[in-house]
């Protein structure tokens, strides 16, 4: 950006000369330093709020044109378009099979079965047989948990093959195909009959006989 002023006038008969000065702005774009919690972000959400130029506003977007290329890699720095799983912690995934749920009753009574082994007069092997069979339940029930919570892992990374893999986005006025996980934020993205969708969007036109297939989400037959 130039910032032009007069210098002094020149004497008569030479006209006037100008002088440049030039005005230098930085931008920076900052970054949070830890990310938000997603509890806060999916709260923040407003975008069926608004209106479709609203919409169109806020990410410097337009219906035939899309994004501009220079956008497009500024946005590509938020990452790709995938589902991040959590962190595992094993040691304490660990300890909730052990500890957790209804174990933690059984291990109550299993120390207090242990505790009335003696106080209570001789030692009695009812007692004893009592103990190791609260204890084997803890077993049972902790391989249980861990056995649950594995085949619902395995369900998840079922789930994340039927993700879509290709979209078409328009971009600087064409229509291209790209991966699904190279979309973001402000992409205008079309969808045909059978595509499945390949990321959360608002849906800013379509067919009046729009309809989506949602039994994958919900377990309903379709």
């Amino acid at each position: 950006m130039t910032d032009t002023t007069p210098s002094e006038q020149s004497p008569r008969g030479y006209g006037m000369q100008v002088g440049y000065r030039t005005l230098s702005i930085r931008v920076e774009r900052k970054t949070p330093k830890s990310p938000p919690d997603p509890a806060d972000a999916i709260a923040s959400i407003d975008v069926h709020l608004l209106s479709v130029d609203e919409v169109y506003t806020r990410y410097s977007t337009h219906p035939t044109v899309g994004l501009e290329i220079a956008v497009v890699q500024l946005r590509e720095r938020d990452g790709k378009n995938v589902i991040s799983p959590p962190p595992t912690v094993y040691w304490k995934k660990t300890l909730n099979y052990i500890f957790g749920g209804f174990n933690f009753l059984m291990w109550i009574a299993f120390i207090l079965t242990i505790l009335s082994y003696k106080p209570l007069g001789p030692p009695q092997a009812f007692v004893l047989g009592v103990a190791v069979l609260l204890l084997l339940v803890i077993v049972i029930s902790s391989a249980f948990y861990a056995l649950v919570d594995w085949n619902a892992s395995r369900i998840m990374k079922s789930i994340k093959s039927l993700i879509a893999h290709e979209a078409a986005v328009i971009r600087d006025g064409k229509q291209q195909t790209i991966q699904a996980s190279d979309i973001v934020v402000g992409d205008v993205v079309v969808l045909n009959a059978g595509d499945r969708v390949p990321a959360d969007m608002r849906v800013v036109q379509s067919s009046s006989d729009l309809r989506f297939d949602r039994s994958l989400l919900t377990g309903e037959s379709s």
